[in-house]
């Protein structure tokens, strides 16, 4: 299984440190809110680095609850889907059209 994880930094003021803290998907929203000490939904925090099969769908400032609803998207694929989209990964254009049509399958 691909292991799916990313680095949530804090957005501290100049007179606060930054925290950050690596979390495993899917994120338990209470420990996430005890270790960064900020709410799931604020605007307090950023991904500074990910290691995710589904990596382009995740931007600086996705939020914790979007994360994990692409974390179960992707693990309700079959493994071989699973495969075949990593793989696609490694080829960027026929990534983005390989990556629109299994989400496509998936939704519908």
């Amino acid at each position: 299984m691909q292991e799916t994880r990313v680095l949530v930094e804090t957005r501290g003021t100049t007179d606060e440190e930054t925290t950050s803290y690596w979390f495993d998907l899917p994120i338990d929203v209470a420990e996430f809110e005890e270790k960064l000490g900020i709410g799931a939904e604020s605007q307090e925090y950023h991904i500074i680095e990910k290691v995710l099969p589904f990596a382009d769908e995740v931007h600086e400032h996705t939020r914790v609850y979007k994360l994990n609803e692409l974390d179960f998207m992707y693990l309700q694929l079959s493994s071989d889907m699973q495969e075949e989209y990593t793989a696609l990964g490694s080829n960027k254009k026929e990534y983005n059209n390989g990556k629109k049509r299994i989400m496509k399958l998936f939704i519908h």
